[in-house]
């Protein structure tokens, strides 16, 4: 195919695009969205609570989540060493993780210092959890290729170091934590919370 050829069907079908997007900006559809996106902005469809002081009301959603967190972290410390306890710890990162960004970060502006205080606490929080979920992901991987590494003839003693260095990553993460959720459920970190 020549390169006229070729330049006249792109062109062609460039054409066609701007004939489909044209008709669509110009259809009712589109002018029916346009309208309902009008309407939600001027009067959304808001919740009582919506229309309260968001100094106030944003504390009960923080504190919602942070129940929830308290409670996840309390399984994990009744729960002993064992692949239950690492999915009590990977639930308790996900509830830490959504009050700090979807709860605590919201309230920030609204609440001032001790929403920072505990955004701080949790950024600190989430370092050991984080380790330790990375830990439990990466040691079964560690394992297989060590034992791929065996059946192929080779020398698994790097992967088990490798393993090694995995699991005490995670037990230092386990070490840690402990401090650190105790400087983030201090009386002082939750008071603003109702």
């Amino acid at each position: 195919m020549t390169r006229s050829a070729t330049t006249t069907r792109e062109t062609e079908r460039k054409y066609d695009v701007d004939e489909a997007v044209l008709a669509a900006l110009d259809s009712d559809r589109y002018l029916a969205l346009h309208d309902a996106i009008d309407r939600l902005l001027t009067d959304p469809p808001l919740a009582r609570r919506a229309r309260r002081s968001a100094a106030r009301e944003l504390p009960r959603g923080v504190w919602r989540a942070w129940k929830r967190t308290v409670k996840r972290m309390r399984v994990v410390t009744t729960t002993p060493d064992s692949p239950e306890r690492d999915r009590a710890l990977h639930e308790t990162r996900k509830a830490a993780k959504r009050l700090r960004y979807y709860a605590v970060e919201v309230a920030v502006p609204d609440v001032g210092e001790p929403a920072k205080r505990m955004r701080r606490r949790l950024k600190d929080l989430h370092g050991p959890l984080g380790d330790h979920q990375d830990t439990v992901v990466a040691r079964p991987v560690i394992r297989e290729l060590a034992v791929q590494a065996h059946l192929d003839g080779g020398n698994g003693f790097a992967h088990g170091m490798l393993h090694g260095l995995e699991a005490e990553r995670a037990e230092r993460a386990e070490r840690d934590l402990p401090g650190r959720w105790r400087s983030l459920n201090r009386r002082k970190s939750a008071k603003w919370l109702g």
